[in-house]
Formats: C-alpha cells, sequence, structure tokens
C-alpha cells in the first residue's frame, strides 16, 4: 500500500494539528504565516512536519531560558515560538524526499556559458517544454533525451535544467554512483527513485550517460536487459492524477539507445552540438 505525501491543503491542517496546543497556550506569535509554511514544506511527511514543529520549539524554548536546564526556575510567560524559529527549523529539518542539490550543482560546478546559438536555443527549448507541463491541465508526463557527442555538457545542460525547474523533487541517477554495484542492485535503485518521484506533485529525474547505466559495450554487443526492461518500464509510466514527472536523459549515442528500443520512450530529443574552438 502506497501512501503519498500531503498536498500543500494536507500540509496545512497538519501544522494546525500540531501547533493546537501551542495556540492554546499562547506560545504561537501572530507573526507566523502557517499557509507561508505549508507552501514551504514541500515532500515534507506528516512526521517531518511535527519534526519542523518540535524543532521551532525547541529554538524558542532555548532563546527565551537563555540556553538554562532548570524550567522550574524560569518564566515561561514570555515564550513565543515565531517565524524566524520555523525558518530555521526549514534548514534544519530535510525531507526525505527532496532535490539532491548537491548532487545537481557538483556537475554545473563552473557554470555554463551560451556557447553558441543552438545550443542557447535547445536550452530554451527544454525550458519551456518543462513550463508547459507545469501549466498542463492534461499532459502529467515529459520525458526529454539530450544527445550529443562526449565533452559536449550534456550532463551540465540537463542538471542546470533540474535545478531551475523549481521541482520539489528532483533526483541524479548517474553510474558514477553505482560502482561496484550489480545490474539487478541498479535496477532497484532506478525503480525506488521513479516510485519515490511519484509520490510527489511535481518531480524530475535525470538519467544520466544511459549507455554507461545499461553496461553497454560494442564487442558483442553487450548491455544489461535487467536494467534496459526497468527504465523501458519506468520512463514511460505516468504518474497518477494530479501528479507531474518529468525526466531527462543523456546519452552519447542515440543509434545504440535506438537499437536497444530505448530512444522510442522519450518524447522528445534535442541534440547537443560539439563545442568549437573561437577563430576556428
Amino acid at each position: 500500500m502506497q501512501i503519498s505525501l500531503p498536498d500543500e491543503a494536507g500540509r496545512l491542517q497538519i501544522l494546525a494539528i500540531h501547533t493546537s496546543k501551542m495556540v492554546e497556550a499562547g506560545f504561537l506569535d501572530e507573526g507566523v504565516d502557517m499557509p507561508e509554511l505549508a507552501a514551504s514544506t514541500k515532500n515534507f511527511s506528516g512526521a517531518e512536519i511535527e519534526g519542523l514543529v518540535k524543532a521551532a520549539s525547541s529554538y524558542a524554548l532555548a532563546r527565551t531560558t537563555g540556553g538554562g536546564d532548570n524550567l522550574k526556575k524560569i518564566d515561561l510567560s514570555g515564550l513565543k515560538v515565531g517565524r524566524d524559529d520555523f525558518l530555521r527549523g526549514l534548514r534544519e529539518v530535510t525531507p526525505a524526499f527532496g532535490v539532491s542539490t548537491e548532487d545537481l550543482q557538483a556537475c554545473v560546478r563552473g557554470g555554463i556559458l551560451p556557447a553558441s546559438d543552438p545550443c542557447t536555443r535547445l536550452v530554451a527549448t527544454a525550458t519551456n517544454l518543462i513550463s508547459q507541463l507545469h501549466s498542463s491541465k492534461v499532459t502529467s508526463l515529459l520525458s526529454i533525451l539530450l544527445e550529443g557527442p562526449p565533452g559536449t555538457g550534456k550532463t551540465a545542460l540537463a542538471a542546470q535544467l533540474a535545478l531551475d525547474s523549481q521541482s520539489a523533487f528532483c533526483k541524479l541517477v548517474s553510474p558514477n554512483s553505482m560502482i561496484g554495484m550489480g545490474e539487478h542492485a541498479k535496477a532497484q535503485l532506478i525503480a525506488r527513485t521513479f516510485d519515490d518521484a511519484h509520490k510527489s506533485p511535481m518531480s524530475l529525474v535525470v538519467l544520466d550517460d544511459l549507455e554507461r547505466l545499461l553496461e553497454y559495450v560494442r564487442i558483442g554487443p553487450r548491455f544489461s536487459n535487467v536494467v534496459l526492461q526497468t527504465l523501458l518500464v519506468c520512463v514511460k509510466k505516468a504518474p497518477k492524477p494530479g501528479h507531474k514527472l518529468v525526466v531527462i536523459g543523456t546519452s552519447s549515442s542515440a543509434s545504440v539507445l535506438e537499437h536497444l528500443e530505448l530512444l522510442d520512450v522519450f518524447n522528445v530529443s534535442l541534440h547537443v552540438p560539439p563545442l568549437t574552438q573561437i577563430g576556428r
């Protein structure tokens, strides 16, 4: 049985439940905006929202008591849990389902420079497609393949598109983090990532270097059929009503993906042109 994460209205109700005693005792500051907190807690489970309220209470208590541990000798009449306490809690309490910011930022450490007009148009096209999915009332799944020669910055482009998408759930699936894993473990990790993505109202998954994920080698040729079948199912599986998913894949050989029948599962294929030196 799969229990989805609460939506914004559900998070508002959960916040009201866990702050009800605080309100009754007069400890909640009037400046605390519950709808604002509900909007800021995307991908928080009920338990994580409870943890946020407890963290905010702890910060307010420590501020009021000055760090003292004998509460019986301390006047708590002036205790107020304020907006800043909740904002501090938001920085400390990280949801299990969220954005893998560090992994994605590592892919664009040096930043992205507009190398050429085709590259600029490519980014604009992908960005517009993602924006259209956000506003669409009909479409729930968008899959984009960035294909081109090695060294053209496909991973960096995919990571930047993911960071700019402002998706509540955003994960990078890369062969770099799967070294030493067997094909069944890889398939389970990919499937679990997509399962988590389907729990969030707006998700984005980056599948980097698809050939390496598939363990493809030209001699034979050989590849992992277990991983291939997992990708074929996961990339095509639409989220449930009310939820939306973007999948961005990168590949250095679209012909290989076509041969493996993986190319057809992507809605859009965008060619990333090779970089050229100025003056050449």
